[in-house]
């Protein structure tokens, strides 16, 4: 019943978040407008549009995120603008309160709509803690958790020093600075 009432109060965070992106975003980029002039109208709609928005991202975003994967991160950074772009296109399509005027308005507005979820988010210190992913992790532990461990036993630490080659290490225990495995 907890964690149901944080994922509901998370979505709402973020619906609101995403809400006051789209409408501080259409204040500073004239590329994305509202059409109603009342400004109770225009917050009904900005928050009507953010939840087309995150359905149409929910739909698309995941396909297009596992195509551009096996390309690199430069592909998938690139596909995740184009995919904003394509959901903000999408969403004026099904609401017509909303517009967008077009392709280069859509990659400059996705790109200033992002940059303002990310400020407001990180002010709102929303985090992944609580989300679906991290959920689904911490079942994943729980139910294969290691139980052959021994606690009063030796244990082993590994650990990976990237770009550390054995003649740095062969130097480094030669000069003392680094001591020998003690077996």
């Amino acid at each position: 019943m907890m964690r149901t009432t944080r994922m509901i109060a998370r979505f709402l965070v973020l619906w609101f978040v995403d809400g006051l992106s789209l409408l501080l975003t259409a204040a500073i980029f004239p590329g994305i407008t509202f059409i109603e002039p009342a400004l109770s109208l225009i917050l009904r709609d900005a928050f009507a549009a953010a939840f087309v928005l995150s359905i149409v991202n929910l739909a698309i975003r995941p396909i297009v995120l596992l195509v551009a994967r096996p390309l690199g991160f430069i592909a998938v950074f690139v596909l995740g603008f184009l995919v904003n772009a394509l959901a903000l296109l999408l969403t004026a399509q099904l609401l017509p309160v909303f517009e967008v005027a077009g392709w280069p308005s859509a990659l400059v507005g996705g790109f200033v709509f992002a940059a303002i979820g990310i400020i407001l988010t990180g002010l709102l210190e929303v985090n992944e803690e609580g989300s679906i992913y991290q959920s689904l992790i911490e079942r994943l532990a729980r139910r294969h958790a290691y139980t052959d461990a021994d606690p009063g036993g030796r244990g082993l630490v590994m650990l990976e020093i990237d770009g550390l080659s054995y003649h740095h290490v062969k130097a480094a225990i030669a000069t003392g600075v680094c001591p020998p495995s003690s077996g």
